[in-house]
């Protein structure tokens, strides 16, 4: 733990019961959401201080994901029109979509993004795209699915700017990697676009490992995915960014 961050507020915005309340009163957040039912499914160490993940149940279907950071003091800064901060806590909690690290993250979810993501993949006037998020960790990346009114869908990944190539390198190795193995499958980068930062890839239909949890009945699908993983790790892995554990957690 930061030595600069006291033990009562690492206590505190990591206790259900402390920050559902704190989420309630604020007005930032005073929409459909039922912050009686927040979970705070991750604390992460994070440059000098930590990342906590919050997440809670809308009345309207769906759910809102915020994260807080607590204790840190590098980086860009919150806008602080965009952004609560518990000053006794020392945890800013950016309203999403404000990332300063993401900076056009906002576009992914405004509807003339939605038009100009329609135009790109040609599903013409009137598609309405519908965007709903799928992942997300502050600073770092946002997945999302846009469907149109036709039923067309596809996944978004926003990273930061100077990471989109690589990932669009990692993703052609993972392509490549698919078409030697009889477990994995990887969806087509459909379109890339570098002054957002984001690509543009297939949807591919099915239920995650995280939804499948350890139902006994998913032991064969758990198996496959570590055997897919496997041949991944067989791949060409040259030229590609290394990132070992601490500069996920620092960088």
């Amino acid at each position: 733990m930061s030595s600069t961050t006291p033990v009562r507020s690492f206590d505190a915005v990591s206790d259900v019961a402390v920050m559902a309340e704190r989420f309630a009163r604020e007005p930032a957040f005073a929409d459909s959401t039922d912050w009686s039912r927040l979970e705070i499914p991750r604390v992460l160490p994070f440059r000098d201080g930590f990342v906590v993940q919050y997440v809670a149940p809308k009345s309207t279907g769906g759910q809102t994901m915020v994260w807080g950071e607590l204790g840190v003091t590098s980086g860009k800064p919150f806008d602080s029109n965009r952004c609560v901060r518990f000053e006794d806590l020392d945890l800013s909690v950016p309203v999403f979509p404000h990332d300063p690290d993401l900076g056009d993250l906002d576009r992914l979810f405004d509807r003339a993004g939605g038009e100009r993501l329609a135009e790109m993949l040609g599903w013409g006037v009137g598609a309405d795209p519908q965007c709903t998020v799928l992942a997300y960790r502050l600073r770092r990346r946002c997945v999302v699915r846009w469907e149109a009114k036709s039923g067309d869908a596809v996944a978004v990944k926003m990273v930061r700017r100077r990471k989109l190539a690589s990932l669009v390198a990692r993703h052609a190795l993972a392509v490549a990697a698919s078409g030697r193995s009889a477990t994995l499958a990887v969806p087509r980068i459909l379109a890339v676009d570098e002054g957002v930062g984001f690509c543009v890839m297939e949807w591919m239909p099915g239920t995650t490992l995280h939804d499948l949890g350890d139902d006994p009945s998913a032991v064969e699908a758990h198996r496959l995915a570590g055997a897919s993983l496997c041949d991944l790790h067989r791949g060409e892995a040259d030229g590609l960014d290394t990132v070992d554990h601490v500069g996920e957690m620092t960088g």
